[in-house]
């Protein structure tokens, strides 16, 4: 069995939909959540452990409580992002032993 590789499914799954989403959202001219969320993808993309996704993760899973208005391309994207975060989280919380 492979082991799961939180950081690297980190960086190829998260970043990149996370440049997007920042991409839309400042077409979108919303300066706020572009700082947002482009913060949170530059400490995921410079994380070097696992340790070091904890917090951005959790400021993830923030996002539906800051009162943005998004359109629906950013809100796909989002829901993208937030659903590949709670994977990697959950495989985390269970421990590699049950990932199958």
């Amino acid at each position: 069995m492979t082991s799961f590789d939180a950081l690297e499914s980190a960086h190829r799954d998260i970043v990149p939909r996370l440049q997007m989403l920042c991409d839309a959202v400042r077409d979108a001219g919303e300066k706020d959540q572009l700082v947002f969320f482009d913060e949170i993808r530059v400490r995921i993309e410079k994380a070097h452990s696992v340790d070091e996704l904890l917090e951005p993760f959790m400021a993830l899973s923030t996002s539906a409580f800051r009162g943005f208005a998004m359109n629906w391309e950013s809100i796909a994207i989002l829901d993208e992002v937030l659903e590949t975060s709670s994977h990697i989280s959950e495989i985390l919380a269970r421990g590699e032993e049950t990932v199958h």
